[in-house]
């Protein structure tokens, strides 16, 4: 019994090292996620792999007199793996979160460089992102990512891009040929 009591020391001991990184929801090809993290993931047309990696919350729009609702993402970690990458690569990140889904509005974009955790490049969008939408500007972490809007008037989803350089290399949708990938964060459930 002492031996099962040191291991289970051991284990919590290793889950809370700080240099063990962060939770990051890290992707890498799951297909059910009990932890309560959402995946959209792409790859690019020479094999990067990229996944938007969330928590959804729903919540009362307190904005608004009429009775509302929104899902809104927080933390979403953007998270880019392939074999090739050694760490060594410079990685940045731009997600675009479209009000409604209609791409004629300017979105917020998100900007953000990773940092190499071992095996995959990470940063949390949500908390750290530079955030701009046209000419405007917030500080990091204050605007929230939201995924839906419903109530009085409808169900509003939004839609979401991301696009990845990878030392100053932008990466190829295979099925658009652009730079950005369209996700759905509010379907990726």
């Amino acid at each position: 019994m002492k031996s099962l009591t040191t291991l289970l020391v051991i284990l919590v001991g290793c889950a809370a090292d700080p240099a063990a990184g962060p939770d990051d929801g890290f992707y890498a090809g799951k297909t059910d996620d009990p932890s309560g993290w959402s995946h959209a993931a792409v790859k690019s047309a020479d094999g990067i792999n990229v996944s938007i990696d969330y928590v959804s919350h729903y919540r009362p729009d307190t904005t608004s007199y009429k009775p509302t609702h929104v899902d809104v993402a927080d933390p979403v970690y953007a998270n880019v793996w392939a074999p090739n990458l050694t760490g060594d690569e410079h990685v940045r990140v731009v997600f675009m979160n479209y009000e409604r889904c209609e791409r004629s509005v300017v979105p917020y974009t998100y900007t953000i460089d990773l940092q190499w955790y071992g095996d995959h490049f990470s940063a949390n969008v949500s908390q750290d992102a530079a955030i701009t939408r046209s000419y405007l500007s917030w500080q990091p972490g204050t605007q929230p990512i939201t995924t839906r809007w419903s109530g009085y008037g409808g169900n509003h989803p939004f839609c979401q891009e991301v696009a990845v350089v990878i030392d100053d290399k932008w990466l190829v949708d295979p099925v658009s040929n652009g730079n950005n990938f369209k996700i759905d964060m509010y379907a990726a459930r």
